[in-house]
């Protein structure tokens, strides 16, 4: 039986949640690329917490109480949008360092000891023998 005490727990976490992903968005907008793990491992535990929660009190089956089924779908947007926009960061940071180092420059160094200089040598040829 769910008391209101767990209830007031899961909006709890549900809440908990959306703070960790408003301090996540904050340093991700000032750039404060220094605090992004640490807000990156509170939100997953954050989030860890809340589906144990969840897993608890409803069980497969069993629906939370509309006011949390809204919270829970919004918080579940915003992360859906957050992980997006990480997504469209890391194609411009690739296509960025793409116009750095081309696939031809990437390749350059690995030409590198390719022919021209003479058969390579076996180990150990060349030395005199006693």
């Amino acid at each position: 039986m769910l008391t209101s005490a767990d209830l007031q727990a899961c909006r709890d976490a549900v809440s908990q949640v959306s703070a960790c992903l408003d301090r996540l968005e904050a340093d991700l907008l000032a750039s404060r690329v220094d605090d992004l793990p640490a807000a990156s491992a509170e939100l997953g535990e954050c989030l860890q917490h809340t589906r144990v929660l969840f897993e608890r009190h409803f069980p497969e089956g069993t629906l939370p109480p509309a006011d949390l089924v809204v919270s829970v779908t919004a918080t579940h947007e915003r992360l859906g949008l957050l992980q997006q926009t990480l997504l469209q960061q890391r194609a411009a940071v690739q296509r960025g360092l793409n116009a750095l180092f081309p696939e031809e420059q990437a390749n350059a160094y690995s030409r590198l000891g390719q022919g021209g200089g003479g058969p390579a040598r076996k180990s150990g040829a060349g030395y005199l023998k006693a």
